[in-house]
């Protein structure tokens, strides 16, 4: 059975907030809302400042050889253009941060910004926080690969499937999430969510 978030707890801090279960975006968890929501905003915001670039260059157009016509759509341009491109700033900033931290692209934060089940194994773990392998390169050492390499890997190993089952898995202080074609849970690991590719 998927369980649905339905808490979050503050790490650290031993506090567990309830959080109820609304359905749609929030059922896999706030941050994986939000992370949609930002998405959605970006999407818009390029909407927008499209529709008012064009608005402003129909003002121009219609003013035939009106002045203060030709002025207010010249504003109207410009106006976007700054108010925009300070966000675009802030959002570029902002995913250069994620992708440092190793969130993602905005396009995946949704997905990324998932969390394991406050009840089950690996509780509260992201999804990007992804979990650990032996390093081809190096015997001794360890590489993380995060979830989306490893949806990308699964894509291309299981062209098949179409359906993949996220798994939070606990072993000792290991936590690590992982992905499987089957909806069976297997020993120290709970099924989380389910994928559709």
């Amino acid at each position: 059975m998927i369980n649905k978030l339905t808490q979050y707890g503050i790490p650290g801090t031993g506090l567990v907030l309830d959080l109820p279960s609304f359905g749609g975006w929030f059922t896999k968890g706030i941050f994986s809302a939000i992370g949609q929501g930002l998405y959605i905003a970006i999407a818009l915001l390029v909407v927008v400042w499209i529709g008012f670039s064009l608005f402003g260059a129909y003002s121009i157009i219609s003013s035939f050889g009106d002045p203060q016509k030709i002025e207010k759509g010249w504003k109207t341009i410009k106006s976007v253009w700054i108010g925009i491109s300070y966000f675009l700033v802030f959002f570029v900033v902002i995913t250069l941060l994620a992708v440092f931290l190793g969130v993602g692209a905005p396009w995946d934060w949704a997905q990324n910004l998932q969390q394991c089940n406050d009840s089950g194994p690996a509780a509260g773990r992201f999804y990007f926080q992804g979990k650990l392998e032996a390093d081809p390169s190096d015997p001794q050492g360890f590489i993380r690969k995060s979830y989306s390499d490893q949806i990308s890997e699964y894509r291309e190993t299981n062209p098949a499937i179409t359906k993949v089952y996220v798994l939070c898995c606990e072993d000792g202080d290991e936590k690590s999430i992982g992905l499987t074609g089957v909806n069976a849970a297997r020993p120290g690991c709970e099924i989380n969510s389910e994928i559709e590719l």
